[in-house]
């Protein structure tokens, strides 16, 4: 977490300033080097470093995507669709996940961990394969300087209050939902749920936020608006990270809470990104995104020492502590109409 933190801002700007084509190509290496790597020899010192490539690799994809389809959108006089498509495309990443969450499993159980970890490299190395044949997309690429891109990406949040606030709205409810991915696991062994039951359960939290991914439009219009979806989105999993840590109703109704809370709130951050590249200059897209990023990725770092030592206290009241800030954060007025339009 903190070696993604130090590349995070830097790397935006590289996608920004040399094409974001090179970047996620760079990326795609990257990881699969990671991996293998990491499987290579089992020393410490070897997996820091596969650590540290790993992170320049997610690093390099952080907010690359979402700008490269935004641009590219953009460059085709589609960017209405910008919505629709990042949703399907965060879908089609659960999916993956869902899949390989499946063969690595199998892979594990009748090859070995070692092997698993290996084999992880082949799905980047085909994604570089992949980035190969990409268009760069209009403004995917810009002769200012490496330092002025910086400088311009943090700009934007101090030129927009806007895009501060939806930035703002989207880390904080990002990170307070992203906790329960820790917790799920460790609280279901507390209420009895034996471990052969945990994949299914995580396949269900893929196919909720599949599912929420792909209608973010119709959830909108069912709100009424973006601003009341948003809204909802928040408070409704903070109600059930309450009602979960009160231990109110049977196991059954403890997981669908868990489901409602990983569908809404964890795809969330989503909707988000369309938001904010509303209000970024194409130029420095990627650049801002990974700014706003960097900011989540360390504080989620900060976080995780205290979240330990509460869930060592009490995993339910846990829940509720995290519940509750997440009601409270919701009823600030933080986003408006205008700044989603």
């Amino acid at each position: 977490m903190v070696c993604c933190f130090v590349f995070e801002f830097p790397s935006g700007g590289f996608a920004d300033r040399f094409g974001k084509k090179l970047s996620l190509a760079l990326a795609f290496i990257l990881e699969s080097l990671g991996f293998v790597v990491y499987a290579s020899i089992p020393n410490f010192w070897v997996f820091i470093l596969a650590e540290t490539i790993l992170a320049i690799g997610c690093s390099l994809i952080s907010g690359t995507k979402s700008s490269f389809i935004s641009c590219s959108l953009k460059s085709c006089d589609q960017s209405h669709l910008l919505k629709k498509v990042l949703g399907k495309n965060e879908s089609i990443s659960m999916i993956g996940m869902l899949l390989g969450s499946f063969i690595g499993g199998f892979i594990a159980h009748y090859i070995g961990l070692r092997e698993t970890v290996f084999y992880t490299a082949i799905s980047p190395a085909i994604a570089f394969v992949i980035s190969l044949t990409l268009i760069e997309p209009k403004n995917g690429a810009i002769k200012e300087s490496y330092w002025k891109i910086l400088k311009e990406g943090f700009l934007c949040f101090r030129n927009s209050k806007a895009l501060s606030m939806i930035a703002l709205d989207k880390i904080i409810v990002q990170i307070l939902c992203f906790f329960l991915i820790w917790i799920y696991q460790p609280f279901l062994k507390q209420e009895g749920v034996i471990i052969v039951y945990f994949g299914i359960i995580h396949s269900l939290i893929c196919l909720s936020q599949i599912a929420v991914l792909s209608n973010f439009s119709k959830l909108e219009n069912i709100c009424g608006s973006g601003k009341n979806y948003l809204f909802m989105s928040s408070i409704i999993p903070g109600i059930f990270l309450i009602l979960i840590g009160i231990s109110f109703g049977n196991i059954f109704f403890k997981i669908f809470g868990i489901l409602v809370i990983s569908g809404l709130g964890l795809s969330r951050g989503t909707l988000s990104i369309n938001y904010m590249l509303g209000h970024i200059k194409d130029s420095y897209q990627t650049t801002a995104l990974s700014f706003a990023e960097m900011f989540r990725k360390i504080i989620t770092a900060i976080l995780y020492p205290l979240i330990g030592l509460l869930m060592d206290w009490s995993i339910n009241n846990t829940f509720i502590i995290l519940g509750l800030t997440l009601i409270i954060f919701s009823l600030i007025p933080t986003i408006k109409d205008e700044y989603l339009n």
